[in-house]
């Protein structure tokens, strides 16, 4: 038997609670919207980071027990760009262009589904995030490992996402 924790249980209420109320879905949310609208249809992002040039990076996740996370930026007229699902590989290869430390990676793709310490190796922190893919649209996992020293990442792996899919196989 799986038991979810409070955090997990909480998600799938809010989600549930969202779904009921037939909320507006991100995606149709279009480009140009004041934040103020979109915090109206969608609630606060669950990160929120400056970036160089003046804008905002905007994150609406599902973790922990979701498989999509919704990014946008705003301007400095608080008004968005289009939405896009950043779980998914053609955005993961952005991981292998220059150097990233968690923090870069949490305003890329949020707050992960799961943070790993592994006995075997302890000088690194892996961070789990959830979502469809692979050739079947299975259940799968981006791994990201970082230094636990410089908060630098070492690397990156995607795989079957080994909870997700043993609940698969058990029905």
């Amino acid at each position: 038997m799986v038991s979810f924790s409070s955090k997990a249980a909480s998600f799938i209420t809010v989600t549930a609670a969202l779904t009921l109320t037939g909320c507006t879905s991100i995606s149709s949310i279009p480009a140009g919207t004041s934040y103020d609208k979109v915090i109206q249809e969608i609630g606060l992002p669950q990160v929120s980071c400056p970036l160089p040039d003046g804008r905002t990076r905007l994150i609406w996740s599902q973790q922990p027990m979701g498989e999509t996370v919704w990014a946008t930026t705003m301007d400095s007229d608080r008004r968005v760009t289009e939405f896009e699902q950043v779980l998914a590989p053609k955005y993961f290869d952005k991981l292998g262009q220059g150097q990233w430390d968690a923090a870069k990676v949490r305003c890329e793709f949020g707050e992960p589904a799961n943070i790993q310490h592994y006995p075997d190796y302890p000088n690194r922190v892996v961070w789990e995030y959830r979502f469809m893919g692979g050739a079947d649209n299975e259940y799968m996992m981006l791994f990201v490992s970082f230094d636990r020293q410089t908060n630098q990442m070492v690397g990156y792996s995607i795989g079957p996402d080994p909870v997700f899919n043993l609940l698969m196989n058990e029905n």
